[in-house]
């Protein structure tokens, strides 16, 4: 099995999950008894995941002290502006290491299984995202009103993207939603940069990662996807570590999924 490289978006806070991350940035929230982001070590070794590169930002100290704890191979690289950009400048905070090698870049408020890590590991292309084709039903069970958060989201044949990111007026156009989990090749990395270097620097600190693939798609670049039929979820509030510890049984090898 091809072992590769993770790139893991740790740099924020994440205001929403409240006095929770006043001493810790969002990714080490517990989950399950657990931080999370040792949760998601686990599945990306168990997937194929061999090295691991931490873009972190708030309270980057405790990363630190998280790869001291425990046994991988990693680095830390600093995004000083985390505070005042998004992820997508993250992301190019590690550019040396994705330049060399495809890499899984994971966002650090999610959950997954080995599965999908093996199945992006495996999949042709220079950007390859992981989505749950069952998303419209998981946003529908978490949220009152799925349509304040549920994103566009629509596939071709061959599992080719067509759109993705914005608001939408009918939840049922929605094929899926995008986990925040994807492969990256260097090809992919230089068209992402090549799009960012287009645009006004503001825009360039603010831009989110399904903007830039949006616009990437109108450029005429080829995303892939490939589904995820086991249990995930992202924990953006109290509620949802609520929603999903209810959702997800303890003291099993595998996420159970029962929603």
């Amino acid at each position: 099995m091809l072992l590769m490289r993770a790139i893991m978006l740790v740099a924020g806070r994440g205001s929403r999950l409240r006095n929770l991350t006043d001493m810790r940035p969002k990714c080490l929230v517990p989950f399950r008894g657990r931080p999370l982001l040792e949760l998601s070590v686990e599945r990306l070794k168990a997937g194929g995941v061999e090295k691991f590169t931490f873009v972190a930002g708030y309270r980057s100290e405790a990363i630190e002290a998280f790869i001291e704890t425990h046994e991988i191979d990693a680095e830390v690289v600093l995004n000083r502006d985390w505070d005042s950009t998004n992820m997508v400048q993250s992301l190019f905070c590690a550019a040396d290491r994705l330049a060399a090698e495809p890499c899984i870049v994971s966002y650090g408020d999610i959950f997954f299984e080995s599965g999908i890590v093996r199945n992006l590991i495996s999949a042709q292309g220079d950007l390859v995202l992981a989505y749950d084709h069952n998303g419209r039903t998981l946003w529908e069970r978490r949220f009152k009103d799925p349509l304040s958060d549920i994103e566009n989201f629509r596939i071709g044949t061959e599992g080719r993207l067509i759109a993705i990111g914005g608001r939408v007026q009918d939840i049922t156009t929605v094929q899926g939603q995008y986990m925040g989990l994807f492969k990256l090749t260097p090809t992919g990395l230089a068209e992402m940069q090549d799009f960012c270097a287009s645009l006004s620097a503001d825009r360039r600190r603010s831009i989110d990662v399904t903007s830039t693939f949006s616009a990437l798609l109108g450029r005429g670049t080829l995303i892939r996807c490939v589904p995820n039929l086991d249990p995930w979820g992202e924990l953006d509030s109290p509620e949802d570590i609520h929603f999903f510890e209810a959702s997800t049984p303890l003291n099993t090898p595998a996420l159970e999924r029962s929603y």
